[in-house]
């Protein structure tokens, strides 16, 4: 693997994936992120904690294919130091990955990308959303989601999609949060999800650093049947069902 990345991007997507590793991981492989390059000129970045994983692509300059595993937390605290020059990503013969760039270079250990767990696929097309709507009914909504674990029914918020408006819906037992929008759903597929906190809290990050870099963006929805997939540009969110 051998590629080199603006530093600014790779913190922008650092920053985005970092929050899903689990910071106590019982298993160790979910502290890493798969980075993956191909003769395309792409390069993947993926993160997991089993319920959530985000999956970015990204064009750069690829000099090598390959596929390894790094501690993703490790990953970004470099990234946050690197000088605005770019930065030149190759693996050695010890199987480190080296950072190299003028004045400096940082090594890391590496694991074999088979390790990682299977990353889901989307292989359907789902309903395109206005980003800023959707990002809207997170911010009315999430704060009442419940934080006790064992409410599972409560422990996300309930999305509906339907031919005219979208209704996002949130409860603790206590308090409700209801937000409407009138929405043309020219796809005539109808939705009705239940998307877990974490996965909102995900969406919410991710929506707002969309919006920065174009207003008119959208975000894509659809239920693969074993997941939920929110895709947003070349970044992709996959959430457990509740």
């Amino acid at each position: 693997m051998e590629f080199i990345i603006n530093p600014s991007l790779l913190k922008e997507e650092l920053g985005l994936l970092t929050p899903v590793i689990e910071r106590k991981a019982t298993i160790p492989v979910l502290s890493r992120i798969k980075m993956e390059t191909n003769i395309q000129g792409e390069l993947a970045l993926t993160a997991t904690d089993l319920d959530v994983t985000m999956r970015i692509n990204q064009v750069t300059d690829v000099l090598q294919s390959g596929s390894i595993l790094v501690e993703g937390r490790k990953l970004y605290e470099i990234s946050r130091e690197l000088p605005n020059e770019p930065i030149h990503f190759a693996l050695n013969k010890n199987g480190q990955i080296e950072i190299r760039y003028k004045k400096g270079r940082h090594k890391l250990a590496t694991v074999e990308s088979s390790q990682f767990p299977e990353v889901p696929m989307n292989k359907q097309s789902g309903v395109r959303v206005p980003a800023i709507l959707m990002r809207e009914a997170i911010r009315r909504t999430v704060f009442a989601v419940t934080t006790e674990q064992s409410r599972f029914s409560i422990a996300g918020a309930k999305l509906l999609l339907d031919e005219s408006h979208l209704v996002m819906v949130a409860t603790d037992g206590h308090r409700l949060a209801y937000a409407q929008f009138p929405f043309v759903n020219s796809t005539g597929q109808q939705l009705d999800l239940l998307i877990p906190k974490k996965s909102l809290n995900q969406l919410e990050d991710l929506l707002d650093r969309e919006l920065k870099r174009d207003a008119e963006s959208a975000i894509e929805i659809s239920d693969t049947g074993n997941q939920l997939c929110f895709v947003v540009g070349s970044r992709t969110l996959f959430s457990r069902k509740l």
